[in-house]
Parts: C-alpha cells; structure tokens; sequence
C-alpha cells in the first residue's frame, strides 16, 4: 500500500482533450471499489475544469499536430476519505465527467485519455 498526503499526492490527468466550445466547465467525479473488494464506495466530487482555449488547442498545426488541452486535479483529500491512509496498490476507478450545463446541440468535447497517478511529494514541502 501506498501513503497518500504525507508522503504522496494522488491526481488526476485529462489529457488531449479537444473540442469547438471554449465555454465548457467539466465536472469530474471518481467512484472507487472497496479496499475489501466489495461494492463500491460512493461515488466523490473532485472539482471543475473550464475549456477556456480549446478551441484554439483544437486546431491542427503543422505537422499534423493538434494536442488539445489537459488539465490535472489534485484528490489527495479526496482518496483519504475513500481509502483512509493508504491507496491499494489494486485499487479501481470509475471516472464520470459531464458538462455543468447542456451542451448546444451538435457540440462534442472528446478526451484522449484519463490518467490517475500517484507522485511522490518533493522532500522540502514536506512538514
């Protein structure tokens, strides 16, 4: 098992996103399984990410190139109230995102890719 927030920090990447609507906020949750393995803990808000420059991160360069956006939430805090003290080093997640309001009719915002990583906290930030 891993320390979470004494020694680590636990986050969550949403890496290329893409889309043609800047005025966007994502809302993200995290549902986790059990450190026990049975059923599921409630699912937890982690916080919101506005789209402000997605459109312009959206569009083609160069090369063929267009990364998108990606935005990183911090939810150390958040895995403490679902696993205590320790992350399972077999721990599971369902990530929701939706929209804080409906998108207009035709618009698509596509993430390329969730990433939940744990990183160890740099030595001199440590109290």
């Amino acid at each position: 098992m891993s320390s979470i927030g004494s020694t680590s920090r636990v986050y969550i990447a949403l890496e290329n996103m893409r889309g043609t609507f800047d005025a966007t906020v994502l809302r993200v949750q995290i549902r986790a399984r059990s450190p026990n393995g049975g059923g599921t803990a409630g699912e937890v808000y982690l916080g919101s990410i506005a789209l402000f420059g997605l459109r312009k991160a959206s569009v083609s360069h160069p090369g063929g190139t267009n990364a998108g956006l990606t935005s990183y939430l911090d939810f150390t805090s958040q895995a403490n109230q679902l696993f205590g003290q320790a992350l399972p080093p077999d721990a599971q997640f369902q990530v929701s995102i939706h929209p804080h309001h409906e998108l207009p009719d035709g618009i698509e915002i596509s993430i390329e890719r969730i990433r939940i990583y744990l990183a160890p906290m740099d030595s001199s930030r440590q109290s």
